[in-house]
């Protein structure tokens, strides 16, 4: 996916960059089964130019270990957040974050799983003419 935005030297293409995540797993005493996490944002965003921000919805898939499941998310810019599926805004453009959802069952075995997140310029109006006021 890519974003244009609008400048006084001209437009900027910026393309995002959704890798995929790695697991690691800590399976408690007596679990029987591994707690398996991935993690994955959505392509689909939302965001201003003026001041910049981009929201971004982020998803969880797990299996595995005994439910209920407690989230804990790391947004990779000092922010962190909870639930399966959360959503986090930026406020900064042009950085490279590392994502890390970390995932705990019900019998306290941790699932870790990290991705990266290229924060990029959200679609900006382009204006083309003169003012002529």
């Amino acid at each position: 996916m890519r974003f244009a935005c609008a400048s006084a030297v001209g437009i900027v293409l910026v393309s995002v960059i959704a890798l995929p995540a790695t697991t690691s797993t800590t399976p408690s005493s007596g679990s029987t089964e591994p707690l398996r996490v991935l993690a994955f944002a959505d392509s689909l965003r939302s965001g201003h130019c003026r001041p910049f921000d981009e929201t971004v919805t982020f998803h969880s898939h797990v299996e595995g270990g005994t439910e209920p499941y407690v989230y804990l998310w790391d947004f990779g810019d000092g922010s962190t957040g909870g639930g399966a599926d959360p959503s986090h805004t930026y406020y900064a453009m042009g950085m490279a974050l590392a994502i890390d959802l970390t995932v705990w069952d019900a019998r306290d075995s941790t699932g870790v799983a990290a991705l990266s997140h290229w924060v990029g310029p959200p679609r900006c109006p382009i204006r083309i003419g003169v003012d002529w006021t």
